[in-house]
């Protein structure tokens, strides 16, 4: 995935309410879904969709949540981390009407040095999932294009090394 430079950004004052088939696998496939923050507790979100005007394929949706404190924000990675390994193989439809439903298989989640990490492939399309905390901040990224192997990540990382 070549750099973002000249990527349009449009922030985002809420989480997404794309419908994902099926619903339990709302966290593997799509960064900041309002169906996997619904009963977690948080108290404030916001994000930034990065999309390149060259390739419509290659699209970055970041999020920061905050909860109440650092326990709380544990215990919503610890509940993703579950759900993510149950989906791994399955395949999850999300889609914002009258868009198209992407159709993305997942693929099997990793949670190594506190980052859960999981590929999603679609037709001629790759995306990484992230999911890490700080302190009370849950970092939830998704960055998706044709040859998109640890941006999800390194995106994550970075957002990570800025909260103070």
């Amino acid at each position: 995935m070549a750099a973002l430079a000249g990527a349009t950004a449009q922030p985002l004052s809420q989480f997404g309410t794309a419908t994902v088939t099926p619903p339990e696998c709302a966290g593997a496939a799509d960064a900041g879904n309002t169906a996997s923050y619904a009963a977690s507790g948080f108290t404030g979100v916001a994000g930034r969709r990065l999309t390149d005007p060259g390739d419509p394929r290659v699209v970055v949706d970041q999020y920061v949540a905050s909860f109440p404190d650092a326990d709380a924000a544990a215990i919503y990675q610890d509940e993703q981390i579950n759900g993510w390994q149950a989906c791994t193989g399955t395949t999850v439809g999300v889609g914002t009407p009258p868009a198209a439903v992407r159709q993305f298989v997942v693929g099997p989640s990793n949670n190594e040095d506190g980052r859960l990490t999981v590929s999603l492939t679609e037709d001629r399309n790759r995306c990484q999932r992230a999911l890490l905390t700080d302190s009370n901040v849950v970092i939830d990224v998704r960055a998706c294009g044709p040859d998109v192997d640890q941006q999800a990540t390194d995106v994550a990382v970075q957002i990570a090394d800025k909260i103070s």
